[in-house]
């Protein structure tokens, strides 16, 4: 497909280039330090969700809790 595009037009020729680091990129395989089953990735996903919550937690008590009126709670629901 990229060999059909016409080289002449300078943003052809760009769009040429581009493709064609993009699918060279694609080539190039990613290290990693080990291959992980489905226990280790929920593991690792469970553990950012933890630490996540954990910094949102101590960013929210230093504040005061927000006021929500009760017709927005329940247009909310």
């Amino acid at each position: 497909m990229i060999r059909k595009l016409n080289i002449d037009d300078s943003y052809t020729s760009s769009l040429a280039d581009t493709l064609n680091n993009f699918f060279n990129d694609l080539k190039k395989e990613i290290p990693t330090k080990a291959i992980l089953n489905d226990n280790d990735i929920i593991k690792l996903i469970q553990e950012e969700i933890y630490e996540d919550e954990k910094i949102n937690n101590d960013n929210n008590n230093s504040k005061e809790p927000a006021l929500v009126f009760l017709d927005s709670a329940i247009k909310s629901l």
